[in-house]
């Protein structure tokens, strides 16, 4: 097993077009709206600027009938896993918690946060949930039921941007990598890579503030000493030259 030292290099981000094609699970995290079977969102995330404490969305029914939606707020964590953490909070101020929307018809969602975030980003999520028909003959029929958790970030005062390689073992025949995020605001993990081998896309795209991951790839081939590990975000690309001895084939 690798530890490494506390220290890494930042390397210029490539444009999204020169980084390949992302995964389906993570082009439906990052888009500025989400389609689902009932209803659309339009963001599908929401930052929030340290000057700024309120923000809204559009809601837009597209089933022939009405459509009743449910809001809630969470509190969003991450474990030192990587596993998304839900309390129930009241930072999130909005109104109404159930709204009706008609067919067709786009609905604005105000919501707000009142005081700013503080030294670390300050991060939750709205769901937003569709209420199943309550008639009797909506209820002899299947009915799917759409569960949207909208990300909402409010920025600290001064963003840190930085993460680090913390561990590296072999797991079978792959490696285990794990990752910090050592800035105070999220990260969007885009891939991880070990020398040659093709960079594995993350299927987890958000890694919040102070939380740690560990991402599987492929083993290298013994072909050096040493192997490259590079780990590309959106906000930065850091890389990590490790010993190869026990983690490559």
């Amino acid at each position: 097993m690798y530890r490494r030292p506390y220290r890494f290099v930042v390397a210029p981000l490539l444009p999204i077009a020169k980084r390949g094609l992302l995964a389906a699970w993570w082009l439906l995290a990052i888009p500025t709206s989400l389609w689902a079977a009932s209803f659309s969102v339009s963001p599908i995330r929401v930052p929030l600027p340290p000057q700024s404490h309120v923000a809204a969305v559009t809601v837009t029914n597209s089933q022939a009938t009405p459509l009743v939606l449910r809001l809630s707020a969470m509190h969003w964590s991450q474990s030192d896993d990587g596993e998304d953490d839900y309390a129930s909070t009241n930072d999130l101020v909005i109104g109404p918690w159930l709204l009706k929307i008609e067919p067709g018809t786009p609905r604005l969602i105000r919501f707000g946060v009142p005081a700013p975030a503080g030294d670390t980003e300050a991060t939750y999520r709205l769901f937003l949930e569709e209420q199943a028909p309550t008639s009797s003959e909506a209820a002899a029929q299947l009915n799917v039921v759409m569960r949207f958790g909208l990300p909402v970030f409010v920025a600290p005062a001064v963003e840190r941007v930085s993460a680090h390689l913390e561990a590296i073992t072999r797991d079978g025949d792959a490696l285990a990598v794990g990752v910090r995020n050592t800035g105070n605001v999220h990260v969007i993990v885009d891939s991880v890579s070990v020398d040659s081998t093709k960079p594995q896309r993350s299927e987890h795209a958000y890694l919040l503030a102070h939380a740690a991951r560990t991402y599987h790839v492929p083993l290298a081939p013994c072909t050096a000493e040493m192997l490259q590990v590079t780990v590309q975000m959106d906000r930065l690309t850091f890389a990590e030259r490790v010993p190869a001895a026990g983690l490559c084939r």
